[in-house]
C-alpha cells in the first residue's frame, strides 16, 4: 500500500484562506477556583498497618488476613466506638461515625459523613452512602446499599428481643 500526500499528487491545499494557528505556550491561564467553601470531601488520611493494630488499645478489634492487599483502610478523622470489629479490606471514610459495639464486615464501605449506630452490623460488601444513618442494633444486609442521606431505625420487634 502506497501511501499519497497532496503534496505529492500537485493537489493545492485551502491557499491560506482559512488561516493557520501555531500552537505554543497557553494564551490563557486558569486560576484556582476558591469558592471560600470547605470541600465536601476531605483529604484521605489513613492508619497504617501499624496504627490500625494500636486501635486494640481503645477496643477496636481490625481482622487481618495473610493475603496481600486486605488490610481495611480507616480514616484518622472517623469515629470509632468501642468494642467495634472492623473486617478485612473496609473502608471508612473521614466523618464517618461507627458507634460501639457495632461490626463493619468484610469488603465493606462506610462513606463520608455516614453514621452507623450501637450494635448496629455492616454486612459483607455492603455500602452505607454519604450521609446515610444506620440506627442502634440495626442491620444492612449482604450486598445492600443504604442510599445518600437514607435512614434505617431500630425496629420495635428487634427491641423487645434485646429485652428479653
Amino acid at each position: 500500500m502506497t501511501v499519497k500526500r497532496k503534496k505529492d499528487t500537485g493537489e493545492q491545499g485551502n491557499g491560506g484562506q482559512f488561516g493557520t494557528t501555531h500552537r505554543g505556550e497557553a494564551d490563557v491561564s486558569v486560576p484556582p477556583v476558591d469558592s471560600g467553601r470547605e470541600h465536601p470531601f476531605p483529604a484521605k488520611g489513613y492508619y497504617s498497618a501499624e496504627e490500625l493494630e494500636s486501635l486494640e488499645d481503645r477496643g477496636i478489634t481490625v481482622k487481618t488476613s495473610p493475603l496481600p492487599r486486605r488490610t481495611p483502610f480507616v480514616d484518622r478523622n472517623a469515629e470509632l466506638g468501642s468494642g467495634t470489629t472492623i473486617g478485612t479490606s473496609v473502608f471508612i471514610e473521614s466523618a464517618s461515625r461507627i458507634g460501639q459495639d457495632a461490626k463493619v464486615s468484610n469488603h465493606s464501605l462506610v462513606v463520608v459523613d455516614a453514621q452507623v449506630g450501637d450494635d448496629a452490623t455492616v454486612g459483607k460488601h455492603a455500602t452505607v452512602s454519604s450521609g446515610a444513618q444506620i440506627g442502634d442494633r440495626s442491620s444492612v444486609d449482604f450486598r445492600s446499599t443504604v442510599g445518600q442521606d437514607a435512614s434505617i431505625e431500630d425496629s420495635p420487634g428487634r427491641r423487645e428481643q434485646q429485652r428479653r
